[in-house]
């Protein structure tokens, strides 16, 4: 795939900001950018189902998908994140029934993550969202700073109080230390401070 990356998963973390959710970091396989994303008690409970290759008496929702694949005669070839708008990842399954037709669909990424783990395949994003969503490691290890985020900071309305400036010196600190819910936070209020 041409502009594309493939990622991996990163890790799952609990999520500080969002009560029962987790945050998803998905990383480029040859690469160091991470796109962080959030994702709900049920989706978590299913990523990690399918990394953990457990073994279920009756299909949750993901294995009833991919039993239905099964039955239609068509297999899932990969994912690809396609568009990264307003802090939310878009999704597109990309299938081949039986007689190698192509087809995609729209899907949530955490959604798409979950059954490409149970077909085992790979997950990919276009350059454009990791341009926008990704969050690279190795850009972060410049400069110290004296800025830290107040105690206050599961309001997003204290990110307000810092200036640009100072929001990309905290992003190079909560990258290095691979906060990358923190670091989603403050790369969505630098990008949405770019487009005014």
């Amino acid at each position: 795939m041409t502009n594309c990356s493939e990622l991996i998963i990163f890790r799952i973390v609990d999520s500080h900001f969002q009560n029962m959710a987790s945050v998803l970091v998905l990383k480029e396989l040859d690469g160091d950018k991470h796109l962080p994303v959030f994702i709900g008690e049920n989706e978590t409970k299913a990523i990690l189902l399918a990394l953990e290759e457990a073994k279920i008496k009756r299909p949750l929702t993901h294995d009833l998908f991919v039993n239905f694949m099964h039955a239609v005669r068509c297999s899932l070839k990969y994912v690809l994140i396609y568009r990264f708008f307003e802090s939310i990842y878009y999704a597109r399954l990309y299938f081949a029934d039986e007689n190698k037709n192509e087809f995609f669909v729209e899907s949530r990424l955490s959604d798409a993550v979950a059954i490409a783990l149970r077909c085992k395949v790979s997950v990919f994003a276009n350059e454009e969202v990791l341009e926008e969503a990704g969050i690279s490691s190795s850009q972060m290890k410049e400069g110290d700073t004296d800025y830290d985020l107040p105690d206050d900071r599961d309001d997003e309305t204290s990110l307000s109080n810092y200036d640009t400036q100072a929001l990309e010196t905290i992003l190079q600190e909560v990258v290095e230390n691979e906060d990358f819910e923190k670091a989603s936070l403050i790369r969505d209020e630098i990008n949405r401070r770019k487009k005014i």
